[in-house]
C-alpha cells in the first residue's frame, strides 16, 4: 500500500479539553457501507502529488503530551495571497480544509486508538473555516475509520457549507478636501461606472459661498490683494458645484440612490 503524509501549515487551531459530539449516528455511519466512492480511473488519485523519501514515520498532534487542550475543536485557514491570480480557487481552499481535517482528525484516531487500522468505536470529529476574507466556506469532518486501504466498508463523513459572502459590496469612505467630497475606487461583482450627484449640504454650503463674495465684493478691489485672490478662490469653488461620485452598479436608477444616502 502506498503512504501519504499530511504535512504543512493548517492554519490556526482551536483545541479544546473534550472532544467534538459526533454528528452522524452510529445507524448513519453503518449505512455508508452501501454508498460507492467516486473514482477518476483511469487517472490515479494521486497522479499530481511528489514521491519522496519518509525516514521517520510518525503521527504528530502538533502539541506535547499533557498538554490541557488536548481534543482539535476548529482549524482555520485564511488565504492571505493579495494578487488574485496567487489565490486559491473556491474548490481548491474547501479540498485543503477536508485534506486538514482529515490529517488532524487521523493524528487524533491514533493517539486515542493506536495505529491498527480499524473503525472508531467513538468518531472523531473536527471543523474547519476556510476564507480569503469575503467568502466563507464551513465544514464538519466525522472520521468514522482509519481503514484507509480499500474502498469497501464504513466510509468517513464530510459537511460543507460553501460560498458564503460576508459582504456583497465593498463601499470606500469619501475623502474631503477644500468643500469637494470625490471618492475613491470601489469595487463589486456588478460593473464599475462613474456618475454625478449633487450633495445635500451644497445648497447651505452655496450661501456661505456668495455671502462671503457680497462681503469680500463690498472691499476695494485692489491686484494681488488678499481680499481679491479670496474672491478668485471662492469664485472658483462656486464653479465647481458638482460632487464626482463613484457607484458601483451601473444598472442601479439614480433616484435608487439618493445623496442623502451619501452623507450617513
Amino acid at each position: 500500500s502506498l503512504l501519504l503524509q499530511v504535512r504543512g501549515s493548517g492554519g490556526a487551531r482551536l483545541s479544546t479539553k473534550d472532544p467534538l459530539p459526533t454528528i452522524a449516528s452510529r445507524e448513519e455511519v453503518e449505512a455508508t457501507k452501501n454508498h460507492v466512492l467516486e473514482t477518476f480511473y483511469p487517472i490515479s488519485p494521486i497522479i499530481d502529488l511528489h514521491e519522496c523519501n519518509i525516514y521517520d514515520v510518525k503521527n504528530d498532534t502538533g502539541f506535547q503530551e499533557g498538554y490541557p487542550y488536548p481534543y482539535p475543536h476548529t482549524l482555520y485557514l485564511l488565504d492571505k495571497a493579495n494578487l488574485r491570480p496567487h489565490r486559491l480557487q473556491p474548490d481548491q481552499l474547501r479540498a485543503k480544509m477536508i485534506l486538514f481535517a482529515f490529517g488532524s482528525a487521523l493524528a487524533q484516531a491514533r493517539l486515542l486508538y493506536g495505529n491498527d487500522a480499524k473503525v472508531l468505536e467513538q468518531p472523531v470529529v473536527v471543523q474547519s473555516v476556510g476564507t480569503d476574507g469575503r467568502v466563507f466556506h464551513f465544514l464538519v469532518f466525522q472520521l468514522n475509520t482509519t481503514d484507509l486501504d480499500s474502498n469497501e466498508g464504513v466510509k468517513n463523513l464530510a459537511w460543507v457549507d460553501s460560498d458564503q459572502l460576508l459582504y456583497q459590496h465593498f463601499w470606500c469612505l469619501p475623502v474631503i478636501k477644500k468643500r469637494v467630497v470625490v471618492t475613491g475606487p470601489c469595487f463589486s461583482k456588478s460593473q464599475m461606472s462613474t456618475s454625478f450627484v449633487l450633495t445635500p449640504s451644497f445648497n447651505a454650503g452655496e450661501e456661505v459661498m456668495q455671502r462671503n463674495l457680497r462681503a469680500s465684493a463690498s472691499l476695494p478691489p485692489s491686484t494681488g490683494s488678499p481680499a481679491s485672490e479670496l474672491v478668485k478662490e471662492q469664485e472658483e469653488h462656486a464653479a465647481g458645484r458638482v460632487l464626482r461620485r463613484v457607484m458601483l452598479d451601473s444598472e442601479t436608477p439614480r433616484e435608487e440612490l439618493p445623496a442623502a444616502d451619501f452623507w450617513k
